[in-house]
């Protein structure tokens, strides 16, 4: 049985669905027990990170396991939690998933507490493979709003470049590795196939939402503060500013090619996704008459 945390989220949820998919059996860990997939072949399990009792549960009969943690200060104790009962209960294998980054000198909170925390699994012991995968292109979608409503969006990556790589392909990466063999002891860098700038996916936006979509790059400092007035906690503010600062000097630029190495498939494209979210992002109305 593989153990699956973060269930409920893009990628854990859809990592369920491919191992189900497979015919894989597998527990689906998350803390809102409404939101956890049901499909044939999977156990949902409610359950919170923090709470050692709950994950010692839901280890036991497990034999690999997908780790994603929440984003929050309580991540290395969450993460510890599950290396720690992975370590008593001999698992197989167990995967991490990471951040493109993630290094104890970090200037980003949730970079060092990853980093921490890949230490922290490799001192233990437990066979396991890391994932580290670029800036999500699901990550666009905060943009949403105010682009359907007012055809623009801000950050302050200048005109830095970033390899955005979809949910969807990193869960298809962590299935292979939590299904083949060979991974122990890997890290993977999982990228899209292009680095794009903000300015990139505005256009793109553009065409495939047939409207005006404009890029407004702002200083890391205003950036936060409107972050902050969003209601957005300090810690977050921050690392979102640090991240943004990191990808304007061409820090999230470089590009692998784990996803059609491990998968057999091409990664997405942020065309094919914009194409596909166009309706979110605010199809430009048809004029009648």
């Amino acid at each position: 049985m593989i153990l699956v945390t973060g269930a409920t989220g893009t990628v854990g949820g859809e990592v369920v669905r491919l191992l189900a998919a497979r015919g894989q059996k597998v527990r689906a860990f998350g803390r809102n027990a409404e939101r956890l997939p049901r499909l044939a072949g999977v156990e949902p399990f409610a359950g919170d990170l923090t709470d050692r009792f709950a994950v010692g549960a839901a280890v036991k009969g497990a034999d690999r396991i997908f780790l994603l943690g929440e984003p929050d200060p309580d991540h290395v104790e969450e993460q510890s939690n599950v290396i720690q009962a992975a370590r008593r209960n001999g698992i197989k294998l167990l995967v991490k998933m990471s951040a493109l980054g993630a290094d104890a000198q970090s200037p980003i909170n949730l970079a060092r507490w990853h980093a921490k925390s890949e230490d922290e699994l490799r001192r233990a012991d437990v066979p396991h493979a890391i994932l580290q995968p670029q800036l999500l292109m699901q990550s666009t979608l905060v943009y949403a709003p105010v682009v359907k409503e007012q055809g623009v969006f801000h950050g302050a990556m200048r005109d830095g470049r970033v390899a955005f790589v979809d949910a969807r392909d990193v869960a298809a990466v962590a299935t292979a590795v939590l299904t083949g063999r060979g991974h122990e002891g890997k890290t993977y860098v999982v990228t899209g196939g292009e680095a794009l700038s903000l300015r990139d996916v505005a256009d793109k936006l553009s065409v495939a939402t047939g409207k005006a979509v404009r890029y407004v790059d702002l200083p890391a400092g205003e950036l936060k503060r409107r972050l902050l007035d969003a209601g957005l906690p300090s810690w977050l503010a921050d690392d979102l500013g640090a991240l943004h600062v990191f990808f304007s000097t061409g820090g999230g630029a470089g590009t692998t090619r784990v996803v059609p190495e491990l998968t057999g498939a091409p990664p997405r494209t942020y065309e094919a996704f914009a194409r596909e979210f166009a309706s979110v992002f605010g199809v430009r109305a048809a004029h009648t008459g």
